[in-house]
C-alpha cells in the first residue's frame, strides 16, 4: 500500500540515491536537509513498506508555491504516484495566499512535461543553460488557486 508522509532525516539516502537515478543532476544532499529545516511542509516521500518509491520538494517564494524536484522511481511509473505526490505537497500549501505554482523541467523530458500539462500546467519560458550540463529547461507555472 502506497504511503506519502513528510520526510524523515534517515530517508536521506533512499532520496539521494533516487534524485541520482532519475532527475539527471548532481544535487548536493545539504539541499535535502536544508529544505527539511527550513519548510518541512514541503518535502514529502511516497513509500511502498520501506522503499521510498518517490518524493517531492518545494518551497514558498515570492508568493509561489515552487515545486524543486518531482521524482518517481522508473519501476514505479504510471502508476499514479507522480498525481499523488503532486496533490499532496499542492494541499499542504493551499489556502495559504499563493499566486500559483511554478517549476523547471527539462526540455528534453517530454514525459514530465506532459504529466504536467495534463495536470494544468502552461508553459510559460525558455531557459537556456539552466542546468550544470548546460541544457536548458521550461518553466512551467500554474495560476492558484488550484
Amino acid at each position: 500500500m502506497l504511503t506519502i508522509r513528510g520526510f524523515r532525516p534517515t530517508d536521506l539516502p533512499q532520496v539521494k540515491r533516487l534524485s541520482d537515478r532519475t532527475l539527471g543532476e548532481p544535487y548536493d544532499p545539504n539541499i535535502f536537509s536544508i529544505i527539511h529545516r527550513t519548510q518541512p511542509e514541503g518535502f514529502i516521500v511516497a513509500c511502498y513498506g520501506d522503499e521510498i518509491v518517490g518524493f517531492a520538494l518545494a518551497v514558498r517564494e515570492e508568493g509561489w508555491l515552487r515545486i524543486l524536484m518531482l521524482s518517481v522511481s522508473e519501476r514505479w511509473r504510471r502508476k499514479g504516484i507522480g498525481s499523488a505526490l503532486l496533490e499532496e505537497i499542492t494541499s499542504r500549501f493551499r489556502g495559504k495566499g499563493l499566486k500559483g505554482i511554478t517549476l523547471e523541467v527539462r526540455v528534453s523530458n517530454h514525459e514530465a512535461i506532459s504529466f504536467y500539462h495534463k495536470r494544468g500546467f502552461a508553459t510559460v519560458e525558455l531557459l537556456h543553460g539552466y542546468y550544470t550540463d548546460g541544457g536548458p529547461a521550461y518553466r512551467m507555472v500554474k495560476m492558484g488557486p488550484w
